[in-house]
């Protein structure tokens, strides 16, 4: 279980080069430096573009359960306890009225993309079967995921 803090804020440290912990199929997009394919207008943030891999940085961002499925099972489901989830956000930039923060991520203790909600400290990953193809092939229904909750596509987190 992820050790509870209260209001926590997203954290960076850069990662090392050869040391960043992501799939080979999306390590190989990025060195290609291919950006996601698709119509900007099937978007909530509108063009987003990825970073580099070279850029890529180990963050934190808050997570919490309450008003989740998972606030029940939640031991320390006390108002206002936020969780430490580490991570690696994979957007440097969009063209809608959002933050890129968290519009994209990997998770590397979880194995899996997910997507990170600042406005309400969610975090919701897709599960290990979803591969970087899958979420090329269709970003529109991964990005968009913190925005629609798709329940047959995501999976919370449930180790908090």
């Amino acid at each position: 279980m992820l050790p509870p803090k209260v209001a926590i804020r997203a954290t960076q440290t850069p990662l090392e080069g050869s040391d960043i912990d992501i799939p080979a199929d999306l390590a190989a997009f990025l060195d290609a430096a291919r950006q996601l394919e698709y119509d900007p207008a099937t978007f909530e943030a509108g063009e987003v573009t990825l970073l580099p891999r070279e850029k890529l940085q180990l963050r934190t961002f808050g997570a919490q359960t309450s008003g989740t499925p998972h606030e029940e099972s939640d031991p320390n489901r006390v108002e206002g306890v936020v969780y430490e989830v580490p991570d690696v956000d994979l957007i440097a930039s969009c063209t809608g009225d959002y933050d890129p923060e968290g519009l994209l991520i990997w998770f590397p203790g979880e194995s899996s993309y997910g997507v990170w909600d600042p406005a309400h400290d969610f975090v919701l990953i897709f599960g290990t079967h979803v591969t970087w193809a899958e979420i090329a092939a269709s970003p529109a229904r991964y990005i968009n995921a913190q925005w629609e909750f798709e329940e047959q596509v995501l999976v919370l987190i449930s180790r908090v």
